[in-house]
C-alpha cells in the first residue's frame, strides 16, 4: 500500500508540470485543469503502483518500471497540455526536461553503451571437459516426471481429496528442488477466487510430487509434524496478505524477484524471494542475497549471500537472471555491433518453445543445484549445440562444456518421431546427462493427457532414440546400443576407466547382440560386451581367462571397452599393434 501511495503522489505532481502555466482557449483560469491533471494523475499512479507493487530503487530512487511509468505518464500529459493551450507552457518545457533527464539514466544503461558491462554480468566462466567431470549432472537422480504431468498429478490429487477441497483452492505454480534426497515438484494451494480467499482466509498446504519416480502417488501435506498447516501469504490472496503487497510494504526501496516455494528439510514450507540491486542504470540485476517469508505468520528473514545461505535454499540466483546473462555474454563477446552484424563467436542459450530464457533445473555430481542450457549459434534455424552451460543457482559460477550434437529441439523432435505411431504422445523437458560415459538425452514421453507413457534416452552424437516404459527398461536399451555400436566420444577421465587382467568366465550369455559375461573374481555385476568390440567375443567360453576395460560406474550392468582373451595367442599384425599400442589406456591406479 505504501509503494502504491507514493508512486500515486510522484504520478499527481509530475503528471501536473506539464499543465503549469497553462491558458485555456475559453478562459484564462487554468486552475481547474491543473487541479483535474493532478487528481486524475495521481488515481491512475496509485493503482498502477497497487497492481504492481512497484518499488523504489536504483538511479533516483526508482527501479526501472516505476521510470518508464512516470515517462509514459508525463509525456502523455504533455501532448495532453499542448492540446489544451495555444502555446507550448513553460510546464511542458520543465517535463521535456525531466523526460530527457530519466531517459538519458534508461538510455545510458542500453547495451550500445554497456555491451562489456553485460558481458561480464555472468562473472568468470570456468571451461571444462565432460569427460573430467564425469558426470556434470547426477545421474542417481534422473528426472522423468515433468512439470506438464506434475501439475496433472497435482490437480488429480486436489481432485480426489475429502471435503472437495477442488472447489475451494487449485493448484499454484510448481517448483522442483531436492527434498531429503530425492527430487520433488512442489507447489502450495492457492485460493480459486475473491469469494474463497474471503470465506476461508488460509489453504490448508501444499502438494508434493516425486519427480524421479512416477510410481509414488503424489502427497497432499496438510500437516508437519503434529500441526496443521495454514497458508495465509499467497499469490491468490488479496489486500494485506497477497504475497507480493505483504514483502513490497516491508522491503519498498529493495529489488525483488523469483517468489519460489520451498521447503526445509523438515518439510516447513517456505517463500524465497531473491534480492537483487540494479547495477547498469536501471537494468543489470545483481543479487545480493534471499528473503524468506514463512507463509503463515508472515516471518521475513533476510539472508547475504556474502555471509552464506541456508543449505536448503535452492534457488537464490533466478531462472530470468541466469538466462539474460548468458545471453548478454554470447551476445556481447565481441561488442554490441558484432552482436547484430556480422555476429562472429556469437552463441546464445538454446531457445526452447520460443522462450530465449527457458532453462532446466538440474543437480550436479557434486550435490549442488544448477541451471542448465544448451548453447548454440544465433541463427534461428540453426538446431545443433556448440555446447551447454551450467550455472550455479545459490553461487552464480558458471561452467561451460564444449559438445557438438542436436539441441533441445531437436532432440524433441526426434523423440517424437520415435513415438509417432502412438497418438498424442511427445517429448517434454529433455536434460542431458552423462550416461554410460555417453552425454545422453533422457526426455519424458507424455500423451495428450499429460500421463508419463515412456522414457526416452537419446543419444547426444547422432540422436539415435531408444525407449522404455520406465526409466529402467530405457537404460538397458540404451545400454544395449552402446555395447553393439561402442562408444562415440572417447571417455578421457583416466579415474573413470578401470583395467582388468587374468578374470576368469562364469557365465556366458547373449541378448540382442550382446554378450554378458559374468566373472569370478567380480560377482557382483554382469559386464556388457558388444559383437564388435571383439571378434574373440565369439570363441570365448567358460573357464577363459580374459582382460577388460570399462567404465566405472554404480551400475550393475556396466558395459566394456575394451576385450581380449588371454586364452587364445591369436596373431595380430605389425599394424593392428602399432593402433592397439596407441589406444593403450592407463591401468587402474593401485
Amino acid at each position: 500500500m505504501l509503494s502504491a501511495v507514493i508512486f500515486g503522489v510522484l504520478a499527481a505532481f509530475l503528471g501536473a508540470i506539464p499543465y503549469l502555466g497553462i491558458k485555456d482557449n475559453h478562459s484564462d483560469s487554468s486552475s481547474w485543469v491543473l487541479f483535474m491533471a493532478f487528481i486524475v494523475n495521481g488515481l491512475i499512479g496509485f493503482g498502477v503502483g497497487y497492481a504492481s507493487c512497484l518499488g523504489f530503487y536504483g538511479p533516483l530512487g526508482l527501479s526501472g518500471d516505476a521510470a518508464i511509468g512516470l515517462l509514459l505518464l508525463m509525456g502523455i500529459n504533455t501532448v495532453l497540455a499542448c492540446l489544451f493551450s495555444d502555446s507550448v507552457t513553460g510546464g511542458s518545457l520543465l517535463a521535456l526536461c525531466l523526460v530527457m533527464v530519466l531517459g538519458f539514466i534508461g538510455l545510458s544503461g542500453a547495451g550500445c553503451f554497456r555491451a562489456n558491462d553485460y558481458q561480464r554480468m555472468i562473472g568468470t566462466i570456468d571451461d571444462r571437459r565432460w569427460q573430467e567431470d564425469f558426470s556434470p549432472v547426477d545421474v542417481t537422480h534422473i528426472r522423468v516426471v515433468s512439470e506438464e504431468q506434475a501439475r496433472w498429478l497435482g490437480d488429480k490429487v486436489i481432485g480426489e481429496a475429502p471435503g472437495s477441497l477442488g472447489s475451494r483452492y487449485r493448484v499454484g505454480k510448481f517448483s522442483i528442488q531436492r527434498v531429503r534426497g530425492e527430487l520433488h515438484w512442489v507447489a502450495p494451494l492457492e485460493f480459486n477466487s475473491f469469494s474463497k480467499w474471503m470465506s476461508y482466509g488460509t489453504t490448508p498446504g501444499f502438494v508434493m510430487v516425486n519427480a524421479e519416480n512416477r510410481n509414488i502417488q503424489a502427497r497432499l501435506v496438510t500437516k508437519v509434524g503434529d500441526k496443521e498447516l495454514r497458508l495465509r501469504y499467497l499469490d491468490s490472496a488479496f489486500w494485506g496478505d497477497n504475497l507480493a503487497r505483504f514483502v513490497r510494504g516491508r522491503y519498498i526501496s529493495t529489488g525483488l524477484a523469483d517468489y519460489t516455494f520451498e521447503l526445509d528439510d523438515h518439510l516447513k514450507p517456505y517463500w524465497t524471494i531473491t534480492v537483487f540491486e540494479p547495477s547498469i542504470g536501471f537494468w543489470g540485476p545483481k543479487v545480493k542475497g534471499v528473503l524468506t517469508v514463512d507463509p503463515e505468520n508472515g516471518v521475513v528473514e533476510f539472508y547475504d549471500e556474502k555471509q552464506g545461505i541456508p543449505d536448503w535454499i535452492d534457488r537464490v540466483y533466478p531462472e530470468e537472471f541466469v538466462g539474460d546473462y548468458l545471453s548478454w555474454h554470447g551476445k556481447y563477446v565481441q561488442g554490441w555491433i558484432n552482436s547484430w552484424w556480422s555476429e562472429e563467436n556469437v552463441e546464445v542459450p538454446t531457445p526452447f518453445e520460443g522462450d530465449p530464457n527457458a532453462l532446466w533445473m538440474v543437480w550436479g555430481s557434486d550435490g549442488e543445484p544448477y541451471w542448465f542450457t544448451g548453447l548454440t549459434s544465433s541463427s534461428d534455424s540453426d538446431q545443433s549445440l556448440t555446447g551447454f552451460m551450467l550455472v550455479n543457482t545459490r553461487t552464480g559460477a558458471a561452467r561451460r562444456y564444449r559438445v557438438t550434437g542436436p539441441n533441445e529441439t531437436a532432440v524433441l523432435q526426434a523423440t517424437d518421431s520415435a513415438v509417432s505411431n502412438f497418438r498424442g504422445y511427445h517429448g517434454t523437458q529433455p536434460i542431458l546427462y552423462n550416461i554410460f560415459g555417453e552425454l545422453t538425452w533422457v526426455v519424458p514421453v507424455v500423451s495428450d493427457a499429460h500421463i508419463l507413457q515412456k522414457v526416452a534416452c537419446v543419444r547426444a552424437s547422432n540422436a539415435m532414440v531408444d525407449l522404455g516404459d520406465d526409466v529402467e527398461s530405457a537404460l538397458r536399451a540404451y545400454r544395449s546400443r552402446i555395447a553393439r555400436e561402442g562408444f562415440t566420444t572417447a571417455p578421457t577421465s583416466h579415474s573413470a576407466i578401470i583395467k582388468k587382467d587374468g578374470l576368469t568366465v562364469a557365465r556366458i550369455g547373449e541378448e540382442g547382440g550382446v554378450r554378458y559375461l559374468l566373472f569370478e573374481e567380480l560377482p557382483d555385476r554382469i559386464f556388457s560386451v558388444g559383437n564388435g568390440i571383439s571378434p574373440e567375443l565369439a570363441v570365448t567360453r567358460i573357464g577363459d581367462k580374459v582382460a577388460i576395460e570399462y567404465l566405472e560406474t554404480d551400475d550393475s550392468i556396466v558395459p566394456v571397452l575394451k576385450f581380449d582373451n588371454q586364452a587364445l595367442n591369436i596373431r595380430k599384425s605389425k599394424e593392428q599393434e602399432e593402433l592397439d599400442r596407441r589406444n593403450e589406456i592407463t591401468p587402474e591406479k593401485k
